[in-house]
This record gives C-alpha cells, sequence and structure tokens, in this order.
C-alpha cells in the first residue's frame, strides 16, 4: 500500500489482475471466512483531481 488520496489508497504493488481487495470488514475476517464481494462505487467527481484543484491554466 502506497499513499493515499483523500480517502482512496493507492496500491503500487503486490496484486495481481483478478485479485480481490478486502476493504471493510478486516477486524471480522478469519482463515476460512465466507466473503462476499461487490463492486466498488465509481469515484466521485469529488475525487477526481482537476486542473484549477492543481493550481494549473
Amino acid at each position: 500500500v502506497g499513499p493515499t488520496y483523500k480517502t482512496l489508497w493507492i496500491i503500487e504493488k503486490g496484486i495481481k489482475p483478478g485479485e480481490t481487495v478486502v476493504v471493510e470488514g478486516l477486524q471480522d475476517i478469519r482463515d476460512g471466512s465466507k466473503v462476499v464481494s461487490k463492486p466498488a462505487p465509481a469515484p466521485s467527481s469529488a475525487a477526481t483531481p482537476t486542473s484549477s484543484a492543481n493550481g494549473g491554466n
């Protein structure tokens, strides 16, 4: 896990295409736990940097 951007974590290495990442309920997960996956929501426009947010013209 690398740096964060607002409430998002940047994964820099260690996850391969097709692997699943648990992002909620980690305190309850145990070896052999049944996990129900669901797609992550699309980032909101507020999470996407814009040129004005970066101070550029």
